[in-house]
């Protein structure tokens, strides 16, 4: 064995007696004593949204003020106006390619409107919003999935808030296979 080889053994033996050495090093005492949590705190903390105050605890279990909250029904209404205007604005392909996305651009997320600038309206098929939308899914309060009734089907349409205080932003259309 060469001298290099010998002492890479030399550093991995030592490095695993370390770390077996530490391994037992737990509490010394094996006391099995626990201490409990600090309480949670049950002041309400302010905030310009109402929709994401803190208000403490319910029955000495904190809110969980971390996941993904429910959009309040105004805000779920107004997605869902967004999504129909939005999509009634896709679907008006009469206009040349200019005028048709600069009529849907403002309700488009940045992402929407570098994935739908390129878009050519003389291909879209002659399509009609057909009912009323409703909610499919939300991750928080932030992104929402409103169901659009269409003559070719339920189109999907995925929508942002980008900016705190802003209002949604069409990120996404997902249309059914054989309408759009």
């Amino acid at each position: 064995m060469s001298r290099h080889h010998l002492q890479r053994a030399v550093i991995v033996a030592g490095l695993l007696l370390t770390g077996i050495s530490l391994n037992g090093c737990g509490d010394v005492n094996n006391s099995s004593d626990v201490t409990d949590p600090p309480p949670a705190p049950t002041s309400a903390i302010a905030t310009d949204d109402p929709e994401s105050q803190y208000l403490g605890d319910y029955e000495g279990i904190p809110e969980d003020t971390s996941g993904p909250r429910t959009p309040s029904a105004e805000r779920q209404q107004q997605a869902m106006d967004s999504a129909v205007a939005a999509l009634e604005a896709y679907y008006a392909t009469d206009k040349d390619a200019d005028e048709w996305f600069d009529d849907l651009q403002p309700m488009l997320s940045r992402q929407g409107q570098v994935a739908y600038e390129t878009v050519d309206p003389t291909v879209i098929p002659d399509v009609e919003v057909t009912g009323d939308p409703s909610v499919v899914r939300h991750e928080g309060g932030g992104a929402i999935t409103i169901a659009v009734p269409t003559t070719a089907g339920d189109v999907q349409v995925e929508l942002i808030v980008e900016e705190a205080g802003h209002d949604w932003s069409v990120d996404r259309f997902r249309f059914p296979s054989d309408g759009g």
